[in-house]
């Protein structure tokens, strides 16, 4: 059964920093609860979700992302979201439980 990283809200969002201490918990899968994401990772301009998704692809990472009311945000980050919950790598969910359910199912 794989193990997940709970990332905790931090002041400055670093992509590489959060895949460090994942890697040092040994887990193998992040979650970003609700609100732990910045403001600027729904802002596709701001290249912070592309950072953290070639981050998770290169260290083959799973990373499952809460976000409850996806509609508040972009249809480009919609459509973000609707291509990346094709795969099997990258997940979005409206709720922890089903975020978690995905983590553990492989």
């Amino acid at each position: 059964m794989p193990t997940f990283f709970e990332v905790e809200p931090q002041g400055r969002f670093d992509p590489t920093r959060i895949i460090e201490d994942m890697l040092n918990s040994n887990a193998t899968s992040l979650l970003f609860n609700e609100g732990v994401l910045p403001d600027a990772f729904f802002d596709l301009s701001t290249g912070i979700a592309g950072e953290l998704f070639n981050k998770t692809s290169t260290y083959q990472v799973r990373l499952a992302c809460v976000v409850s009311d996806l509609t508040s945000h972009s249809e480009q980050f919609q459509s973000l979201v609707r291509e990346a919950n094709r795969g099997n790598d990258i997940g979005f969910f409206h709720t922890r439980e089903e975020a978690i359910r995905w983590l553990d199912a492989t």
